[in-house]
């Protein structure tokens, strides 16, 4: 964890060894979902595959990590990406 006042004095995020592994970040949670279908051409021997993936739908928040801004002298925490739609198309043959 971050020592904020050591922080504060050093201009710079100073951590406190003595208590690694003292705090805990909340709970990671992410609910993704991923649809697709293909489609074979024999004569060409050719395969269209197309996807939709959904990911983080549910739009939760999760700590990346925490760290000493040094411009507003104070901790904070770095999310993760909210909900992303990713779209897919891919040919093989």
């Amino acid at each position: 964890p971050v020592d904020l006042q050591a922080s504060k004095l050093a201009g710079r995020e100073i951590l406190d060894e003595t208590k690694y592994f003292t705090q805990r970040n909340t709970d990671y949670f992410r609910f993704d979902i991923k649809f697709g279908f293909r489609l074979n051409s024999n004569k060409r021997k050719i395969s269209h595959t197309f996807y939709l993936d959904l990911q983080n739908v549910t739009n939760n928040k999760n700590i990346f990590q925490t760290r000493y801004n040094e411009e507003k002298q104070n901790i904070g925490q770095t999310y993760q990406i909210g909900f992303f739609p990713d779209v897919l198309y891919r040919i093989q043959f």
